[in-house]
């Protein structure tokens, strides 16, 4: 049996490469849509300052040049989910 949780993903756009690099935001989950909305509006500011911190560069050097911020669902097993 499985459950949809929901997680913040943040899409990378760095100088001179084509593809976009997605890195999830694991430190929180939400049990819908709404409520993972709610945390980004509500801590914006400290999640930009994560990511610069870890994603200013991508590992080739390249500058990152912009980011968006996005929530996702995911599915996983009850043995997954904890309480």
């Amino acid at each position: 049996m499985s459950s949809i949780i929901w997680i913040v993903t943040a899409s990378l756009w760095f100088e001179g490469v084509d593809t976009i690099f997605k890195s999830e935001y694991r430190t929180q989950q939400f049990e819908t849509r709404g409520e993972c909305h709610e945390y980004v509006w509500e801590n914006k500011a400290d999640m930009v300052l994560e990511l610069f911190e870890s994603h200013l560069q991508d590992e080739n050097g390249n500058d990152l040049k912009t980011w968006a911020f996005f929530c996702e669902n995911r599915y996983v097993s009850f043995e997954e989910v904890s309480y």
